[in-house]
């Protein structure tokens, strides 16, 4: 008795038969549904990898021989799966990322594979945030740019000696505009007594 219905992937590309004949049957079913998958796999790189769908549905139908409605059937089911994939959630995927590295880094070990085991170790850390640099690091590290930055734009100007500490140069620097500012509008700009 042959029936119409989908398989197990969910493809509705090729008829699935019943048969009485037991292991015969499961095989020829396992095989059905093996080959819908390979071509549910073909027409779901056709998607991905060509961008003109009468270009896909043409190669559906020439090169994979899809019908009409087999191939409408396959270009919604991999649009399906693409989808799918598009839709993830970080925590489940961290998760994942982690056994498979904790996995990996058990089998590099087993056969005393210490560069992989370290790898796997580095990778493990990383995707743990476990290698960031500290807070206070991370502003010696900002304030030793921005510091950086201050004298390599008023040391040129030979405010103060070289090696002055960035403070005074700034200070500096903005006695020079006030001043400047001064001798062009000497009514609107008085000179602020700073100490020397």
């Amino acid at each position: 008795m042959t029936k119409a219905s989908t398989n197990s992937t969910g493809t509705g590309l090729k008829k699935c038969s019943r048969s009485k004949r037991g292991s015969r049957g499961a095989a020829k079913k396992s095989d059905d549904v093996t080959k819908n998958e390979e071509l549910l796999h073909k027409v779901l790189v056709l998607l991905i990898t060509t961008r003109n769908l009468a270009k896909i549905k043409s190669a559906c139908q020439e090169k994979l021989k899809l019908t009409a409605e087999q191939t409408q059937t396959a270009i919604a089911e991999a649009s399906g799966k693409i989808a799918a994939a598009a839709v993830w959630n970080r925590d489940i995927e961290s998760g994942k990322a982690l056994l498979r590295l904790d996995d990996l880094y058990e089998k590099a070990l087993a056969v005393q594979d210490t560069k992989t085991a370290l790898a796997a170790e580095r990778d493990r850390t990383k995707l743990l945030g476990l290698h960031k640099p500290q807070a206070t690091e991370r502003a010696e590290s900002r304030d030793s740019d921005l510091e950086t930055i201050i004298r390599e734009h008023l040391e040129p100007l030979e405010l103060a000696p070289p090696g002055t500490a960035v403070e005074e140069l700034l200070r500096l620097a903005v006695l020079q505009i006030v001043k400047l500012k001064h001798l062009a509008h000497p009514s609107c700009f008085p000179l602020p007594s700073f100490p020397k």
